[in-house]
């Protein structure tokens, strides 16, 4: 999209409202919450419906990191991978998880997600 918007679907990020603040604040495009517990399928049946640029996933118990890779591992086998960015962030999560897995970044806490999903989208 044209100047650097876009849409995000994003995983209930655990400050999810604020991360839609500061999205618009960056004159992002609204963000998609599609709230907790989201499974691969989902993620891959909001990507084909929403076609967002970012998709944000964050985990708060280290139980449930395995999923965003699970997530990712299905963007791939589904295509779809190349069309999105994929950022991930919350407590348990690093920079070395993000790589880890193949996100495209990881940010600590919305301010820097939104930062974050704005330098993607400009690349």
């Amino acid at each position: 999209p044209a100047g650097g918007a876009g849409s995000f679907a994003m995983k209930d990020w655990a400050a999810g409202l604020c991360f839609s603040f500061q999205a618009s604040a960056f004159g992002l495009a609204p963000v998609i919450n599609l709230g907790v517990d989201i499974s691969p399928e989902k993620f891959v049946e909001a990507i084909k419906e929403h076609n967002p640029d970012v998709v944000a996933m964050s985990a708060l118990l280290t139980t449930t990191m395995t999923s965003m890779e699970d997530t990712i591992d299905m963007l791939v086998e589904t295509g779809l991978r190349d069309k999105v960015k994929v950022i991930v962030g919350g407590a348990p999560v690093s920079q070395d998880f993000a790589d880890t897995i193949g996100a495209d970044g990881y940010a600590p806490d919305a301010a820097s997600a939104a930062d974050l999903c704005k330098s993607l989208i400009a690349k």
